[in-house]
């Protein structure tokens, strides 16, 4: 009977171990047909297409058209520039923040991408520049020619 016991243990522990390695093997998706589908729905898109963007900030946010009049107050000194300069966004890689104010700590409304032309009408201490739409873009970033 001692045998007989044995026997049954170590049957009933074989179809639990083989049950669970089904239902774990049950949830896993072809990794070959994934990859398959993949490649399939991307060459029906036009290689002009595709973008690709990573990035571990924030995501960037880019409007087209022209944006709302600025409403926060100047509590900061502006030295007009008159007449208005035309300067060129200057940035390796990604864009430049359109801000509300003089600073990091503004809103960012808008973004520019290199090269882009803007108009400053002014500029602040901190080297920040106030374009012709009220709102502002670090110095930092700014050329008075294309790169």
């Amino acid at each position: 009977m001692h045998k007989a016991q044995f026997i049954k243990v170590i049957t009933v522990s074989a179809l639990v171990f083989a049950l669970g390695f089904s239902i774990a093997a049950c949830g896993k998706k072809d990794d070959k047909a994934k990859a398959s589908a993949s490649n399939s729905s991307q060459s029906s898109i036009p290689s002009q297409m595709i973008t690709l963007a990573t990035t571990t900030t924030a995501p960037t946010i880019v409007f087209s058209g022209s944006l709302p009049s600025n409403d926060e107050v100047e509590t900061w000194t502006i030295t007009p520039i008159d007449p208005a300069l035309t300067k060129y966004v200057k940035v390796n890689s990604g864009y430049l923040k359109v801000r509300k104010g003089p600073g990091k700590d503004y809103d960012q409304v808008a973004a520019l991408s290199k090269n882009m032309q803007v108009v400053v009408i002014g500029k602040t201490d901190g080297n920040w520049y106030k374009l012709d739409d009220g709102y502002y873009v670090s110095g930092d970033y700014l050329s008075d020619t294309t790169t």
